[in-house]
């Protein structure tokens, strides 16, 4: 993401919509980007990001150029598709316990997430495996290239937290996949 002018922040936060505009056009895309990585769903990506620019205009005023816009944005982000993705893996267990109740069913395997039809490395498949927090942590570190100390900013965590996430995390993608994939 670009970085955006102070003065830009400045006059969105004293409710210039023009200037939100601009900040919404330049971020939008990047936010986008790193929603989808999260939840893994178009739609819950467009949702979510809809609602970190609603959290953003709301909360503006309050941002206090501590850390910079782009960390602050991300923390913004990654905790709304944080919660969005445990809200929905809540409903989806609530719906599976209810339909193999129902059908009697029981679990059935998936293929190979590793691989798709083409024998291609699917890493959105391989990421389903890891918890939100997990996802997050990789995402961050080996796709956005951040260091673990701006991981921790971005999340709120403590720097230890993200090496232990990205640990387990490691271990969880090599423990299925019996290899290091990450």
């Amino acid at each position: 993401m670009q970085d955006i002018d102070i003065k830009l922040i400045k006059k969105s936060a004293n409710g210039n919509l023009d200037a939100f505009e601009q900040i919404y056009k330049t971020a939008s895309p990047y936010i986008y980007t790193i929603v989808y990585q999260v939840t893994n769903n178009e739609e819950d990506a467009q949702d979510v990001t809809q609602e970190v620019f609603i959290k953003v205009y709301n909360s503006l005023s309050s941002f206090n150029f501590k850390s910079s816009f782009k960390t602050w944005i991300y923390k913004v982000a990654l905790n709304t598709a944080l919660n969005t993705v445990k809200k929905r893996t809540r409903d989806m267990r609530k719906i599976e316990e209810y339909n193999d109740a129902a059908k009697g069913s029981s679990f059935h395997a998936d293929t190979d997430p590793i691989h798709n039809n083409d024998n291609d490395f699917n890493i959105e498949e391989v990421l389903k495996i890891l918890n939100p927090d997990q996802r997050a942590c990789i995402l961050l570190r080996e796709v956005e290239g951040l260091s673990y100390k701006e991981i921790a900013e971005a999340l709120k965590i403590n720097i230890n937290t993200v090496r232990s996430r990205l640990k387990r995390a490691r271990l969880a993608l090599a423990a299925s996949y019996g290899r290091r994939i990450i």
